[in-house]
């Protein structure tokens, strides 16, 4: 048997129907991603029993894990389907393309099945019960833009054909939004001095619940209160950031990403700055920056969600959970 080669592997996704129930129909959508660490383990434990030796005794197992990093492209179709496994099914407006998704923070997420396949040796595992903890993307430089989406699962099967055999294949890009693409406001007017923005949203996934008589699996993985954090990095020109971060005023920040008449949007509509003041670099430095964290909230604002994410693409629905 030879050694699987990279770009013969694929992932599969589909939405589950409730937590670790597959739909009654298989109906899976292919995806294109960079890397997937999505993966299981199972710790082995080391007992404390005396037993007169210092030699060891047998070892025991732990409850299984299913986690691990996807990084993803951002591009104009495939994005959307891991927006909606971070933050549910969006509201959507148009009755031809461009469709105008809006995805916003609700009391649940959606959980799917991932299918990791390795077409050269016919290996496919399955796992169910996955949701999206985390994401992370960065805007800057001239590098790929690319989503980094922490998964959480519950459990693997193995198998030697895909879960689906004739998936949706989305692996085509035709629109790859880029980093120079995007733009910036705060606080209602546009900022062009930022050399980087990174951007964190965290689902507080709880993975601790393992019931007995489950084998040993995640039994639920409940959603815990979403968190909306990042940092800005630009050039130190003034201090009108600093002194926002200073009197811990409220501010609000939209970055948009637009390719014609597409556009993928991060609305978060308010949040405060860290306090800080901007570092002195050495030598090969002589612009100074300025870098401060924010952490965006819902309190009063009239999208009532920490974070709206909107994307206008050429796809009318998501699958159904």
């Amino acid at each position: 048997m030879s050694q699987s080669n990279r770009f013969r592997t694929q992932c599969l996704l589909e939405y589950e129907t409730s937590y670790k129930v597959a739909p009654s129909s298989t109906t899976a959508v292919k995806l294109p991603f960079n890397s997937m660490g999505l993966k299981t383990n199972r710790a082995i434990q080391q007992p404390g029993t005396i037993r007169g030796s210092r030699n060891p005794t047998t070892p025991f197992r732990g409850n299984l894990d299913v986690s691990g990093p996807i990084v993803v492209p951002v591009d104009l179709v495939s994005i959307g389907f891991w927006l909606k496994l971070l933050l549910g099914t969006p509201s959507t407006t148009g009755s031809e393309s461009p469709y105008t998704h809006v995805f916003s923070v609700g009391n649940t997420v959606p959980s799917a099945i991932i299918d990791k396949g390795f077409a050269d040796n016919t290996l496919y595992y399955k796992y169910d019960g996955v949701k999206a903890n985390t994401f992370d993307i960065t805007f800057g430089g001239d590098g790929e833009l690319t989503a980094s989406v922490g998964l959480i699962g519950s459990s693997i099967t193995k198998g030697t054909s895909a879960y689906d055999a004739s998936p949706t294949d989305y692996t085509s890009i035709a629109t790859r939004f880029e980093n120079f693409e995007a733009a910036i406001t705060e606080g209602g007017s546009s900022i062009a001095t930022l050399t980087e923005v990174s951007l964190s949203i965290n689902n507080n996934l709880d993975g601790s619940v393992y019931c007995i008589g489950d084998s040993g699996v995640r039994s639920q993985l409940p959603e815990g209160q979403i968190a909306v954090t990042g940092s800005i990095t630009g050039l130190f020109q003034d201090d009108n950031l600093l002194v926002k971060g200073r009197n811990f005023t409220e501010s609000e920040m939209v970055i948009t990403i637009t390719d014609g008449v597409y556009s993928l949007a991060f609305d978060i509509g308010e949040l405060v700055y860290d306090q800080t003041e901007p570092e002195i670099q050495g030598p090969g430095t002589e612009g100074v920056l300025q870098t401060m964290g924010f952490t965006g909230y819902y309190q009063d604002d009239s999208d009532a969600s920490a974070i709206l994410i909107t994307l206008v693409n050429t796809i009318a629905t998501f699958p159904a959970t």
